[in-house]
């Protein structure tokens, strides 16, 4: 009987990695993701045996930041194609000490072309990849809009695209108004319609939100069929579990950990953006359980295009 179990096991592991093959190939079949060093990755331990098989690039990451901590050089250049440019350019690296005493690259690796990170490099290669280098008639919001990314998008494909900016004001704004030209959101709660948008887009916002559940839940609902949902977040690998750092009730904020802020939009006063959630491996499952019709990380190290740091790159995407 035991023996059977074995078999009867083996069989349903093999016929399920071969269904998750199948779908891979599907996508990269759909997309055009030859041209970068990419993966589609659903666990934490897919987005680990990626990072493991791309070592020489996150190697050279580690060697430049031995240079920064032990024959202090904190600033350099490196030559790449810039996604959004579509040419080489140089990319500029700098030490911020005031964030922290290692190399950031996703934070700090930029061409000042365009002013655009490695990090926000990555979602709008796969943007590209998604569109063919050609939306058309698209509506896209985007969870910012006194940024270069907001500023880059609208330039390069407002003409033939509907593009929406906003930033969050304080809970005790209406969603959707406008405020000094700047219009505010709540991840939350949107204004906008069901079904409606093509593309939403956010770079590093989620970790502030009251509420991951809900902020997912939201943009599902307003994503149109097919829609998609492109995300960017600092995740802690070394974390099992996601801490929530406070609770919000009724615009009253209870910590449950030290207040940290990022820098950004100072909605929350002259300190920032209140750090509210520290992701951990357990975010695949948190973004799963949104309901979407199908919902991945797209890991990126590549040297071409300079999207490059200690770990895979990680942008979520997720699919109504």
């Amino acid at each position: 009987m035991a023996n059977l179990d074995f078999k009867t096991n083996f069989v349903i592991s093999v016929k399920s990695a071969i269904k998750k093959y199948q779908r891979m190939k599907r996508y990269f079949n759909r997309y055009d993701f030859k041209s970068w060093n990419c993966r589609i990755v659903r666990s934490y331990e897919e987005y680990k045996r990626f990072g493991e098989e791309n070592k020489s690039i996150t190697a050279k990451c580690f060697e430049i930041d031995e240079q920064n901590l032990k024959h202090g050089v904190h600033e350099g250049i490196i030559r790449g194609k810039c996604s959004f440019c579509d040419k080489k350019v140089d990319f500029i690296w700098k030490l911020r000490p005031q964030y922290s005493e290692h190399i950031l690259f996703t934070e700090v690796l930029f061409h000042t072309g365009c002013h655009m990170t490695a990090r926000q490099r990555a979602v709008i290669q796969l943007f590209k990849i998604f569109e063919k280098n050609n939306p058309v008639n698209k509506k896209i919001y985007i969870y910012e809009q006194t940024t270069p990314f907001y500023e880059n998008y609208k330039n390069c494909w407002g003409k033939d695209n509907e593009i929406i900016g906003s930033e969050y004001l304080g809970f005790d704004k209406k969603p959707g108004e406008i405020v000094n030209g700047i219009r505010h959101e709540d991840s939350m709660n949107l204004s906008f319609k069901d079904n409606e948008l093509d593309y939403m887009i956010s770079n590093d916002v989620f970790e502030h939100v009251p509420d991951i559940d809900l902020s997912l839940k939201e943009a599902k609902r307003c994503l149109k069929p097919g829609g998609k949902l492109l995300f960017r977040i600092p995740v802690e690998w070394e974390r099992e579990k996601t801490f929530k750092r406070a609770e919000f009730n009724n615009g009253e904020i209870t910590y449950l950990a030290e207040k940290i802020y990022h820098g950004g939009f100072q909605h929350d006063g002259s300190d920032g953006s209140l750090l509210v959630y520290n992701y951990g491996q357990d975010i695949f499952d948190i973004v799963k359980r949104a309901g979407f019709k199908d919902a991945y990380g797209v890991a990126v190290l590549d040297k071409k295009y300079v999207n490059i740091d200690y770990t895979p790159i990680l942008v979520f995407v997720c699919e109504k």
